[in-house]
Formats: structure tokens, sequence, C-alpha cells
């Protein structure tokens, strides 16, 4: 598979062409804001709690979860390199190496993290299993139906979900799991609001082209694009979905990654 050669301040971000371990470097310079925006949305949950970061890469997250008000976080990750840069460079989390998908005891937190992490673990019930050990448990992955085929082509990545699947998965273990979504698009709410740009907004894409003469491939420069600028991965509630979808000015495609907020 053909990779991109990546920008500089991505480099030393990759393994095999891809971006997995995400440094701060990479964040503050624009790139996976995904990856910051679900770790900011789980810093509402952890204000006067103890968290553990599973699949914790180089520990940026942890540490922003400890920022937020965490009693304690510790990060683990199977990965030494990983592990040893996350001592490095955040002294305030605990960090410590280990295979998330293995029996481990975790009944001492009150919230388990484990973002973008449930894809690459061979043994999905044992880290499920582990994970209920606490109060609430924050998991997310890539959504299967945002790809062609059904799979991302990361190489990394042992399997992908669906909504369904994703919650049949959780379903054994949570009794309450409420799902969020994240779009690879610009907010819905941060769209320019000028009495011009909302009077497009409710003109079908369809009949906008017919009245332009817009070529059929042409791309709808009021049409939010994968990509913008204005892209801050919002962690939205599914039930947006139905309501945001009833607006014709808003062609999103489907959801890039889910985000679950699960209970015993």
């Amino acid at each position: 598979m053909h990779h991109p050669k990546p920008q500089p301040q991505f480099e030393d971000n990759l393994t095999e062409g891809i971006g997995e371990r995400i440094k701060p470097a990479a964040v503050t310079s624009g790139g996976y804001r995904d990856h910051l925006g679900r770790y900011l949305f789980a810093a509402h949950y952890v204000a006067g709690r103890s968290v553990v970061d599973l699949c914790c890469g180089n520990g940026y997250g942890s540490n922003l979860l400890l920022a937020a008000g965490a009693t304690r976080v510790e990060g683990i990750d199977i990965a030494q390199d990983a592990v040893d840069a996350a001592k490095e460079h955040y002294p305030g989390p605990e960090f410590s190496v280990g295979a998330v998908d293995e029996p481990m005891d975790l009944s001492g937190f009150d919230v388990a993290v484990c973002f973008e992490g449930i894809e690459h673990v061979a043994d999905v019930p044992q880290l499920l299993q582990n994970m209920r050990q606490a109060d609430v448990a924050l998991i997310s992955s890539p959504n299967a139906d945002f790809f062609p085929g059904g799979f991302s082509g990361n190489p990394h990545h042992l399997r992908e979900w669906t909504r369904r699947e994703f919650d049949e998965a959780l379903a054994p273990y949570f009794s309450d799991v409420r799902m969020y979504f994240q779009w690879h698009y610009p907010d819905p709410l941060d769209i320019d609001r000028r009495p011009a740009t909302l009077a497009k907004a409710v003109i079908p894409v369809s009949l906008k082209r017919r009245l332009k003469r817009v070529p059929a491939d042409a791309v709808e420069p009021d049409v939010p694009q994968s990509g913008d600028e204005r892209t801050v991965y919002r962690v939205h509630r599914t039930t947006n979905l139905k309501v945001l979808r009833l607006l014709p000015g808003l062609q999103y495609g489907k959801p890039a990654d889910w985000v679950a907020v699960c209970r015993k």
C-alpha cells in the first residue's frame, strides 16, 4: 500500500507509514485533531476521579486528563519505547508497560479510557472485561462503514466495526452504552451564519447545480469537505444524526469514528 510522504512534523509520528502514536507537536501543528477531540471529550468525565488510559501511546492524552482534574492517571501501553517517551515528557501521570487484552485488575479506577486502541488488540472480550471494572468506560474506534469495503486498510488494525457491530460487541459487558460519533468534516454548528449562507443552506445541492450549471463532479464551495481547516472533530450524540441529515444543505457523509460512554 502506498502512503504519501508525511509532513516534517509527522515524520517521527509514524509506524510503517501510518500515524499511530500521537505526539503533542503533531496535534498543536494542526494534525490529529480528531484524536485530541476525543480526549477533550473525556475530560468532562474525569475531574476528581482516578483514570486509567489504556493504549496510551506517548502519553499526551494521559497528561491532558490529569490536567483536566483527575486525581490520578495511569497510562498503560504494550510498547516499551512509547512508555519510556511518556515518562520522559510527562512526570505527572504514572506509566507502565502492559497488554491491555490480558487480565488486569482495574478495580481501583473510576474511569477507564481506550481511544483508538480496541481495533489493535487480539482479545477484545478481555479488554472489555478489564474496562468494565471501572465505573465509566470511554471507548472509541473507527467506523467501518466510513471506508469503502468496510475497512480503512490500516495494517495495524485487526478489525473495525459498524455501529451495529460496535453496539453488539459492547452489550455483553455494559448495561448502559451511550454512543457518540465524530465527523471528519467541519462542525455543523460552526458554519457561516450570514443571511446569504443560511439561505443557500436550505436549497438542495442538486437544485443549485442545475441553476448554476455546475459540472456534476465539481466541489460545491459551501459544502463542508473532509480536511477543511474548520474541522474541529467535536464529539456528537448519535441522536443528532437524524436531525442534521434533515437539513438539505448539510451534505455530510457517514460518521468517521464511534465514541462510546459505557457503564456497567
